[in-house]
């Protein structure tokens, strides 16, 4: 048995603004993927400038996380004691390089990394 126009109209009504939400989302999610790209970028970039002793003491936190992680254990206390979880010591340098970022944009060149061949 056919439905009635009225009922076929609604369904297909509902499924285009379901569709329509679904590729709202999908804008709004690479939109925000794109800012967290540019911002890992930055990162990268602030962490190559920075001396070799932070850059070596970064990756030995980052392995140490990484191993109490998968032993489900925690850091002792005599050490949780000497860490300092608040001391941001790449945000000058994020600063220095989005600045960068904003004077390549304001003078129409991209980021120096992202090099088109003709």
């Amino acid at each position: 048995m056919a439905r009635p126009a009225a009922a076929r109209g609604t369904r297909s009504l509902a499924l285009s603004l379901s569709r329509s939400t679904r590729s709202d989302a999908r804008g709004r999610a690479s939109t925000l993927a794109g800012r967290l790209r540019g911002h890992a970028q930055n990162i990268e970039e602030a962490l190559r400038r920075a001396p070799q002793e932070v850059q070596d003491a970064r990756m030995q936190r980052q392995k140490r996380a990484m191993d109490l992680s998968m032993k489900h254990s925690y850091l002792p206390k005599d050490m949780q004691d000497k860490q300092t979880p608040f001391e941001f010591y790449l945000q000058d340098r994020i600063k220095e390089v989005e600045a960068e970022e904003g004077e390549r944009a304001s003078l129409g060149a991209g980021r120096s990394k992202d090099r088109q061949i003709p």
